[in-house]
């Protein structure tokens, strides 16, 4: 299991405009995201630059995506991380991921784990997936939150129902294991097949090799082979040498 990097998104986002915003600063976002979408950055990072001091999250989440990845202006994490934490304390729960991110990563701010899952909770609290993801990952990991097993399963089940199908490979596998849930292989294959189906390739030899071991299912080895073959293909390796497993009695 590992976190899930810093959101890198290859455009801008146009968030619902409360209808008391004022027009021109609806049209000010609106055409930032359209001069960003033509390759003009400079003119998207200026338009983005009047919505935030004028007061709009969206606006100051879009001008933090650009000093990130330093479009239209120099790139400056410190920058960005002072741009996400306003959008974040407003509403904007993918500016709370990417500051967890940054905090996990030590981008733009000292490295700190408490301070990730901070904002990754709040994040999640605002149903982004990929911050419940992560959330599961620091408590099973014990990275800035007391190791809870229980609440690795918890975040992961939510990750995993709001459509991050890491969270539901994580998830099959502390069923799998009877870490933070009672052991149960059958739930566990309910969350493996989920993940498989959204070509996770992990959860796809494991699978197989609960069709090898009889864990949840019948022994089958014929449908064991063709969860391997679909790993291989999605590039998980030791599903491509998975001869002695498929030999096996």
């Amino acid at each position: 299991m590992k976190l899930k990097s810093v959101l890198l998104i290859a455009f801008l986002v146009f968030a619902t405009i409360p209808f008391t915003m004022a027009e021109n600063v609806e049209n000010l976002i609106h055409e930032g995201v359209k001069a960003y979408n033509q390759g003009n950055y400079i003119q998207s990072a200026k338009l983005n630059e009047k919505a935030c001091n004028s007061g709009y999250a969206d606006g100051c989440y879009n001008l933090g995506l650009l000093y990130q990845e330093g479009q239209g202006v120099k790139q400056n994490y410190p920058q960005a991380v002072k741009l996400f934490e306003y959008a974040c304390n407003n509403g904007v729960a993918v500016s709370c991921h990417n500051l967890g991110s940054f905090y996990a990563e030590g981008q733009g701010v000292k490295q700190n784990y408490v301070q990730a899952a901070k904002f990754f909770e709040k994040a999640c609290n605002g149903n982004y997936a990929e911050s419940c993801y992560n959330l599961g990952i620091l408590y099973h990991t014990g990275s800035g939150v007391k190791k809870d097993y229980a609440k690795s399963a918890k975040f992961s089940e939510k990750a995993c129902n709001n459509g991050e199908i890491g969270g539901c490979y994580n998830l099959g596998t502390l069923y799998s294991e009877g870490q933070g849930v009672k052991q149960d292989y059958i739930q566990a294959m309910k969350f493996y097949e989920k993940a498989c189906n959204g070509n996770y390739a992990n959860a796809c030899h494991n699978i197989g090799v609960a069709y090898i071991k009889a864990r949840g299912v019948k022994k089958d080895h014929s449908t064991a082979k063709e969860y391997f073959n679909k790993a291989c293909k999605l590039g998980y390796q030791q599903s491509c040498n998975a001869h002695e497993l498929l030999n096996c009695k």
